[in-house]
């Protein structure tokens, strides 16, 4: 990320943000750049533009720093999301390596997670992992729907099981776990 991104992703944290979203890699440039404690060693670099290169699993140390210095909920989007508090995370297994194609995924999902908390303002860490069932498991349906190597027709899938996915729906295909950090 350039100088000025890094200022300005730094001036919003100092706002103490409910809810920060990102890949891997962007919630790891986001650490260094706030210069939050890390454990020594940890990488802050990398990324290709909003690409990740890095596993949520190799962010969570920046994530649970992010959440404890900032007081915030941060969730990391990728092969397993992984969203924290700084003390508990929940873990989702759900979505498809196809969404990486979608342009805007992301944004949808950030969106998403913005609404959920706004109706749960009290719980802003289930009301985010909420928002990521209910992304990753429409997801999932979408591309039972497109197949496995389509991403125009997920997308476009996607879109409907947004809408018309159930409560029913998200409670039989939801792959999550809940622990401490």
């Amino acid at each position: 990320a350039t100088p000025h991104r890094n200022n300005v992703c730094v001036e919003l944290m100092k706002k103490k943000p409910t809810v920060v979203r990102g890949n891997a890699s962007e919630i790891m440039a986001l650490a260094g750049a706030c210069k939050v404690e890390l454990p020594e060693g940890l990488n802050t670099a990398g990324g290709k533009g909003v690409d990740s290169t890095a596993g949520t699993e190799e962010a969570l140390p920046a994530a649970v720093a992010l959440a404890k210095t900032f007081g915030s909920i941060v969730a990391i989007s990728g092969a397993v999301d992984i969203i924290t508090d700084g003390k508990k995370m929940v873990c989702i297994s759900n979505g498809t390596k196809l969404l990486t194609a979608v342009t805007g995924a992301g944004c949808s999902l950030s969106c998403l997670c913005a609404s959920y908390v706004a109706t749960c303002p009290s719980d802003p860490l289930l009301a985010t992992a909420a928002a990521f069932l209910h992304f990753t498991v429409a997801a999932d349906l979408a591309e039972a729907k497109s197949g496995p190597t389509s991403p125009g027709s997920l997308r476009m899938h996607l879109m409907d099981q947004l809408h018309s996915v159930s409560p029913a729906d998200i409670e039989k295909n939801a792959k999550l776990k809940e622990s401490a950090v």
